[in-house]
């Protein structure tokens, strides 16, 4: 296209303005997760009793991958249980989890690709 002719507003390869692209700093940026082959999406980190998990593998540690990998090929979601930032990363960086509960709400509002990425 010849710079007489271009756009005057940045735009997408798609022909969206950039500016429609990015998220709104007003809406809350809640992480979501499918929640196993159910169709549902649940929040990827969530206060306990806030979530229905019902028929889900609740585990509190990652330690055995076994139950972990047969739920997921079994398309039965994986919810975890965790006490800090340390194990919500933890379990998070796994596919198979679903949903990480906690009981500190100030877990919910861990920045997540600052802590994976730094």
């Amino acid at each position: 296209m010849p710079p007489s002719v271009a756009p005057s507003t940045p735009r997408s390869a798609r022909g969206f303005p950039r500016s429609s692209l990015t998220r709104s700093s007003t809406l809350p940026a809640v992480r979501e997760r499918w929640f196993g082959a159910t169709g549902r999406r649940v929040p990827a980190i969530a206060l306990e009793g806030t979530v229905d998990v019902g028929g889900a593998l609740l585990v509190e540690t990652l330690d055995d991958n076994a139950p972990l990998r047969a739920a997921h090929a079994a398309g039965r979601p994986v919810v975890v249980h965790a006490a800090d930032a340390a194990g919500v990363t933890r379990a998070l960086a796994r596919p198979e989890v679903s949903c990480v509960l906690v009981t500190d709400p100030a877990l919910l509002e861990l920045d997540l690709p600052e802590l994976t990425y730094g």
